[in-house]
């Protein structure tokens, strides 16, 4: 188990930096001195709902931001090479064999391979449905097509707030999400545990079915893919009784490995285990107390990434605090972070940079 950093979110961002800088001397994982600096971006005017549909292209270091409006559908563009960094609006072509099937949709699942976006699923906003319309955006052309119609075999049920990674820069890896059911006229909501790999050289889905540890049903989870493995983390549970969503109870984290072909928890290693209390690892870093016999939590809205061969999961939302929600990219000046401020109602955005990093 590769070794894991914990990070609290952006209140205790200065505590937790003076900390990190004693904590990385011990643990030599490459942050010597972080330092949390504000991204200065012109023409901010996006819609702050949809930051989290956003994806990361690590060929260009460019974010994009795709809108799917029922008329003249856009794509937000941020680069981060150029300065000043500033939104660009790209308008989206659909292609000509598309349009009869083109549906404007959020709550969708994104990712980036090379110079192309592939966008699964989502909430139809003009009929109120839930899709798995699944799309391909051309970077360089800005031109969406559909991949799949939504009637194909093969494709996963109509889904919104899954995960969607890339494996091997051919492969996608879908999870979970929240489906709906209507049968005579009456609408039933329920979260997935579905488990899919798409293979964009043979363009054909592969569902895969674990009985083991696969982790709950669950939409709006924390995900993250490296080094041939997938984390499943947080997210919320649909409750049918109340007919309402909360955090999700889970507090363990799923990893998929796909060498292995199988899933384990990372805290709790066999579901027949009965364990009274849930722990972190020894090897995890907890930023925000310095016990380190405190579980996880439990939390949605949380970015998880990569911070130099460790994970880490900063910020989210928890029961007891409304904080503020993430996504962040690994970016050669630092980490980049984007985020929204819950009680604010705006978008945070800027870098986690190192000072110095140790030999």
């Amino acid at each position: 188990m590769d070794n894991m950093l914990y990070i609290c979110d952006l209140r205790n961002l200065s505590w937790t930096c003076r900390l990190l800088y004693n904590v990385t001397r011990k643990y030599h994982f490459g942050v010597v001195s972080p330092v949390w600096k504000p991204a200065e971006i012109s023409n901010i005017d996006i819609p702050i709902s949809y930051y989290r549909h956003g994806v990361w292209s690590k060929d260009n270091d460019t974010f994009y931001l795709p809108i799917f409006h029922k008329h003249n559908p856009i794509c937000c563009v941020l680069d981060l090479t150029n300065k000043p960094i500033k939104w660009i609006y790209k308008p989206l072509t659909i292609e000509s064999s598309s349009k009869h099937q083109y549906e404007p949709v959020k709550y969708f699942a994104a990712a980036a391979i090379k110079n192309f976006i592939y966008i699964f699923g989502g909430e139809n906003i003009d009929k109120d449905t839930i899709t798995n319309i699944f799309y391909e955006l051309n970077t360089y052309t800005f031109v969406l097509r559909v991949l799949n119609a939504s009637n194909e075999k093969n494709i996963p049920n109509p889904r919104m707030m899954h995960t969607l990674d890339v494996i091997d820069n051919h492969r996608l890896a879908m999870f979970g999400g929240r489906s709906l059911i209507i049968n005579e006229n009456k609408k039933f909501v329920f979260d997935s545990k579905d488990f899919a790999m798409y293979d964009i050289k043979t363009e054909t889905w592969t569902s895969y079915v674990q009985e083991f540890n696969i982790p709950y049903r669950r939409s709006l989870p924390s995900s993250h893919l490296t080094n041939g493995k997938l984390y499943i983390y947080g997210g919320q549970e649909y409750k049918c009784l109340s007919n309402s969503s909360q955090i999700h109870d889970d507090e363990d984290i799923s990893i998929f490995d796909f060498r292995k072909e199988k899933w384990y928890k990372l805290l709790n290693p066999s579901i027949e285990k009965k364990i009274s209390k849930v722990l972190l690892p020894t090897d995890w870093i907890l930023t925000t107390s310095t016990d380190q016999n405190l579980s996880l939590g439990k939390r949605m809205y949380a970015a998880m990434f990569t911070m130099n061969n460790r994970i880490a999961i900063f910020g989210g939302s928890q029961i007891e605090v409304l904080t503020i929600f993430w996504k962040g990219w690994n970016f050669h000046e630092g980490l980049f972070l984007i985020g929204k401020d819950k009680r604010e109602g705006k978008l945070i955005m800027g870098w986690v940079e190192d000072d110095a990093q140790i030999i």
